[in-house]
């Protein structure tokens, strides 16, 4: 019993380091996204935005109700962001 106990808590170990990556390379795909963003022109950036929810709701039965969630809370936190972030194109 308690070699089994000690096979869980390595795999779950293992899930866990997994997990961890995935979370890393999920971050990282959003930084990147984020400063593509930001760099392209606010109307283009919303249009974008906007395009990407509207997708994503044509593919909400396959995403399910929870990804979809995800999918649309992101895009809403980038859109803040940017118009946080963004800089004026024009100077004065």
């Amino acid at each position: 019993m308690k070699v089994k106990s000690q096979a869980m808590a390595a795999r779950s170990f293992q899930i866990e380091k997994a997990l961890l990556q995935f979370e890393g390379a999920i971050f990282c795909m959003r930084d990147i996204v984020a400063q593509v963003l930001v760099q392209t022109p606010g109307v283009h950036a919303d249009t974008m935005i906007q395009q990407l929810a509207d997708r994503a709701h044509m593919f909400a039965e396959q995403l399910g109700p929870e990804r979809l969630t995800g999918y649309i809370d992101e895009l809403q936190m980038f859109r803040t962001e940017i118009g946080e972030i963004k800089v004026p194109t024009e100077h004065a």
